[in-house]
Order: structure tokens, then sequence, then C-alpha cells
């Protein structure tokens, strides 16, 4: 009868310990959420943003959110002008690095949208000590909460955008014949594109080294220029600073007609001419100009095949 008693009271003591060691409370596996600023409706920058030749900083506006606490947020801007390799700049020159990290401690809600946050490229407030190169950087943000939780491109909970940051020393480019953003053309027939590409009247512009143009899809185009859907049309002059292929060739093509400035309906004429596939279709027409000093502008129209 004892022994019965002590083997009942050492299970009781080990449902007892059971129940006061056990968790019910789920556990977070939820990383952080990333949105727009209260009030706004896009994070910025954007997917594909311009900044202005006259600008000399952007805004960074977003939100994040976690029940739980927020740890820390992780804001990073770097170039994009290749991808995967180290491109050639001319002294005086670098590109737009920012890394910053927001700790919050257990915050459940954090809004960035204030002039304090902006990031700038000139003036006192410059996150660089030489003159910014112009031409395309990529965007990111990540979030960690306090249990490790964090956002990542796999998961795609995080935010990365590419945008084009634009300078008054960097070749300029002028389409003549648009309809507001747009080109028209007849399928099957050349594209008509009038305009120029060419070297600024500005103390810190050089010659232009590399011209490329393409025409993609509306569908298949990526904006970091690495899409990996087949171009409709693509034609290089020059060779470029930045851009390498896989095989370890830096991309370049025919001689440019002019290192100061190229016409666009000479230069896309004759074997070199975009025909429209057949068929009513949108497409975006992208034209990328390097010049000697590692200086990128990057520009994209719409088509409209009918």
């Amino acid at each position: 009868m004892i022994k019965k008693y002590l083997l009942l009271s050492a299970m009781a003591g080990v449902v007892f310990f059971s129940c006061n060691t056990d968790d019910d409370t789920p556990r977070d596996m939820d990383a952080p959420v990333i949105s727009t600023a209260e009030g706004r409706d896009e994070i910025r920058p954007r997917q594909g943003e311009r900044m202005a030749a006259t600008n000399d900083h952007m805004h960074v506006r977003f939100s994040v959110s976690d029940p739980s606490g927020i740890q820390q947020v992780r804001i990073d801007v770097h170039s994009g002008f290749d991808g995967h390799t180290h491109g050639r700049v001319a002294q005086g020159f670098e590109p737009l690095t920012v890394s910053r990290r927001i700790d919050l401690n257990g915050a459940t809600f954090y809004n960035q949208d204030g002039h304090d946050t902006d990031i700038y490229w000139e003036g006192e407030n410059s996150e660089i000590d030489g003159t910014v190169l112009a031409g395309p950087y990529h965007f990111g943000i990540d979030a960690t909460d306090i249990h490790g939780n964090v956002t990542s491109y796999a998961d795609n909970n995080n935010y990365s955008s590419t945008f084009y940051l634009e300078r008054p020393y960097a070749p300029d480019m002028q389409i003549t014949n648009l309809d507001g953003n747009e080109l028209d053309g007849e399928p099957g027939e050349a594209l008509d594109v009038q305009g120029t590409v060419h070297r600024r009247d500005h103390q810190l512009s050089s010659d232009i080294t590399f011209l490329w143009v393409r025409l993609v899809e509306e569908d298949d185009h990526d904006d970091d220029d690495h899409g990996h859907g087949e171009d409709v049309y693509e034609r290089m002059w020059g060779q470029s600073t930045w851009r390498q292929h896989s095989n370890g060739n830096w991309y370049g093509g025919a001689d440019l007609p002019s290192g100061a400035s190229i016409n666009l309906a000479e230069a896309l004429a004759g074997e070199n001419a975009i025909i429209l596939p057949s068929g009513d279709r949108h497409y975006e027409l992208i034209i990328w100009a390097e010049d000697s000093n590692g200086n990128v502008t990057r520009r994209a129209y719409e088509v409209h095949a009918h």
C-alpha cells in the first residue's frame, strides 16, 4: 500500500511539473512587416524611380511593424551599375554607398517619413566625400524582431528597389517624338526614334563611351537590366566600363558615331533598325549610355505597336 502511494505521488509530481513547465503560448515565427509610411501610398524610393539631375537628396519613406517587438531595421544603398564586376571610376567620382542601422529595442511600430532621414549626395549632409556617380542604385530595407525573425529575399518579405540617380554632368537623352512617355509604331515596321544622346555642357562631363539600346516585352523586362527574358532587339556601340558578360568579355559593339552627340534616328537605321514584331503589343525601349568617367544615364520609354 505504501509503495502504491509513493508511486502515485511520483506520477502526480511529474504531471504537476509538466503542467508548470509547458508554455502554451505559440512561438512567434513571423518576421516584421515592411509597409508604406503612415499617410503615404508607396514606399520610397519606389522601383524604377528617377532622381532628377537637379536633386541633391532623396526621400526614404516606409514603416515597420511587429506585434512582438522590432529589434532592428537596416537600410542599405549600393551601386547597381554592373551586378557582378567592378568598373573603372575616374578620380574624384565615387558611388553612393549608405548603410544605416536603427535599433528599436522592442518597439512594435516604426515610421520613417522625415527630412532628417533623407539621403543626401551633395552638401554638408552628403553620405560621400567625392562627386557622386550617376547611374542605377539598389536600395534595400530589412528588419529583425526580438525573437530573431528577419525579413529576407528568400521569403519575399523585405523591400528592395532600383532607382536611377541622374546628374547634370552625365550623358543626356532627348527623345523628341514621344506622345506622353510613349512611342507608337506599326507591327512589322521600323520603330521611329527621333532624338539624341549627347555629352552635356558641364565642367565634369566627359565623352560618351558606350551606348546600349534594347527593346523588351513589357511583361518580361527587368528594371535592373538583368532580365532573363529574351530581348526583342539589342544593339551596342563602344565598350562598357561596367557591364561584363558571363564569359568575362566586356559589353561592346560597333564604333560609336561620336563621343559628343549621337543622333538616334541615324544610329537606329538600316541594319540597326528596330523592327517591331507582329501583333498589338506593348514594349519598353531601354537606352543606357556611359561616359568615360563612369557615369551612366538610363531611360525607359513605353512602346505601343498597333
